[in-house]
């Protein structure tokens, strides 16, 4: 896909909200850490009640009472609500019901500060090493997605994937692909030339002002009786059958001027180097069918 902003304005935005969840989140801290100190002061004052009412011995919960921090093994909480569950009139349940908000006290600061940890890392983390981690995360999705499988995306976009075509010769007309080993070779022929290479976005600009423009349209087409399409399925923004998109074309520098077949053969000695690859999901695409023709199979949907 084309995006509207890139990764650095990501970057930008996630050291923004990372910064402002750190402040919200301590914020609500302060005022869940107040809470289960009033709640431990009250408590505190008639424990020895609880013990001869309930059988609860405050002292004996180390972690919940003697050092008011939270216990993932909930002692203190389940044995709260299970003597609750089998109360039906009890003038003292009121003391159940506080013991109980007191232990969601101790989960709730708990959770705020582990968030406030997370965040802070994320305010301090470098772009050189966000960028890594968003480049490890979509060659992740490219693998499912070469691998046959499809990615969900949120707010209604749809599930990403790859389907193999077959076009019916006796009703349809061959379809016209891009030939992207032809492609590649022309464009780098005509850059040696010293040739004007044709940009779409450069054309539209010299159409709206009505100039000429004057560059060589570099594409190769072939005639095909099938066809890959990447599209989104089940999308709940169109409705049509598949959600379709504008495709980018990124090579990074260094393979750059390379046919993927070069690639294929200098590079990729195993499938986890095709998803690894730093280009888009087209090329990765192009050089695992021409390493392994009968990985075609992944991506037939229908009979």
């Amino acid at each position: 896909m084309i995006p509207d902003i890139n990764i650095k304005n990501y970057y930008l935005q996630f050291i923004y909200n990372a910064k402002f969840n750190y402040n919200r989140y301590n914020k609500e801290l302060l005022i869940i850490t107040n809470t289960k100190n009033e709640l431990y002061e009250y408590l505190n004052n008639i424990k020895e009640d609880i013990y001869k009412i309930y059988n609860i011995n405050l002292n004996s919960f180390n972690k919940e009472w003697v050092n008011k921090i939270y216990n993932d093994s909930e002692h203190l909480y389940n044995k709260c609500i299970k003597l609750l569950q089998t109360i039906i009139e009890d003038k003292n349940k009121i003391i159940l019901i506080q013991l109980i908000k007191y232990c969601n006290t101790l989960r709730k600061e708990y959770k705020y500060k582990e968030l406030i940890e997370l965040n802070n890392k994320k305010i301090n983390i470098k772009f050189s090493v966000y960028r890594k981690y968003i480049i490890n995360y979509y060659n992740q999705v490219h693998k499912y997605i070469l691998e046959g499988k499809g990615y969900k995306f949120g707010y209604g976009i749809g599930i990403y994937c790859i389907e193999y075509k077959k076009l019916l010769t006796y009703k349809y007309k061959p379809k016209r692909i891009i030939d992207y080993a032809a492609t590649n070779a022309r464009k780098k022929e005509l850059i040696e030339k010293g040739v004007k290479i044709f940009n779409p976005q450069e054309a539209a600009w010299y159409k709206v002002r009505n100039i000429p423009y004057n560059a060589v349209d570099y594409r190769v087409f072939k005639d095909t009786n099938y066809y890959y399409d990447i599209l989104f399925r089940n999308s709940d923004i169109s409705k049509k059958t598949s959600l379709q998109y504008q495709h980018t074309e990124y090579v990074t520098a260094k393979y750059r001027g390379m046919k993927y077949t070069e690639i294929a053969d200098k590079i990729c000695n195993k499938l986890e180097d095709i998803y690894n690859l730093q280009v888009d999901i087209k090329y990765k695409l192009n050089i695992l069918l021409y390493k392994y023709p009968n990985k075609y199979l992944n991506f037939i949907r229908y009979d």
